[in-house]
């Protein structure tokens, strides 16, 4: 439906004044957030660059399957959603995880859906989980259930940029508990879902607090990874 004339003429001053800019490059977008999209074009390409072969690799124990490498422009887009309290950010990054996962015929393996929580201090100042919008996004296309409060995280860790392998793994260990929603995921096969993989430490805890269900079998699933061979798609 076609705005009137008035709205029109008042959409376009704000282009102008207040343009929107993509948070992947700071490039203006045309025509504003609702028209083109949230990220750009380049981006969005820039992103099918970075795809990585769409199969699992086993991480930590734990299979794995990550849309992209953590690699610009993703390393600006993940952040953004994050930090900026625009989780609709999220919904061009979970399409790129959903087609990996089409690719590597891994759409069908999940019974329900399992997003790595947030400690609750954590979720208060962000605002929202994003492993959870992620989760409900894959969600909706593969028609399957989401458990969001499966797992609790019981422990704040810190966050572990900087950290090793070893540092990572001590910091974790302990950090997941069932929660209320626990029972949801007994003996079906989970897809656990986060945004980031770096070394596969917050997977393999959640999928040990995971282990006291029985699950029939523990996937795990994310937008990017940092870790392993890059070889793209």
């Amino acid at each position: 439906m076609r705005l009137p004339l008035v709205s029109r003429i008042v959409t376009d001053l704000l282009d102008v004044l207040f343009p929107a800019r993509c948070p992947g490059c700071g490039e203006t977008i045309p025509g504003g957030d609702e028209e083109r999209g949230l990220i750009c074009e380049a981006c969005i390409e820039a992103m099918r660059q970075v795809r990585l072969e769409p199969r699992a690799r086993v991480v930590e124990g734990l299979p794995v399957i990550a849309a992209c490498a953590y690699e610009p422009p993703l390393t600006a887009l993940v952040p953004a959603a994050k930090s900026t309290l625009r989780p609709v950010l999220l919904e061009p990054l979970a399409g790129e995880l959903m087609t990996v996962l089409s690719l590597a015929g891994l759409a069908e393996y999940a019974e329900i859906l399992v997003p790595v929580p947030l400690h609750p201090a954590r979720l208060r100042e962000r605002g929202y989980n994003q492993a959870e919008v992620l989760a409900r996004l894959l969600g909706q296309v593969l028609e399957r259930p989401v458990a969001a409060r499966a797992l609790k995280r019981v422990a704040n860790t810190p966050p572990q940029k900087q950290a090793g392998r070893r540092e990572r793994l001590q910091a974790i260990e302990g950090a997941f508990a069932v929660g209320p929603e626990g029972e949801r995921v007994r003996s079906l096969r989970v897809l656990l879902i986060d945004d980031v993989v770096t070394t596969g430490a917050t997977l393999a805890a959640a999928r040990r607090a995971l282990a006291a269900l029985k699950p029939v079998g523990v996937l795990a699933a994310a937008v990017a990874m940092t870790i392993l061979s890059k070889t793209r798609y």
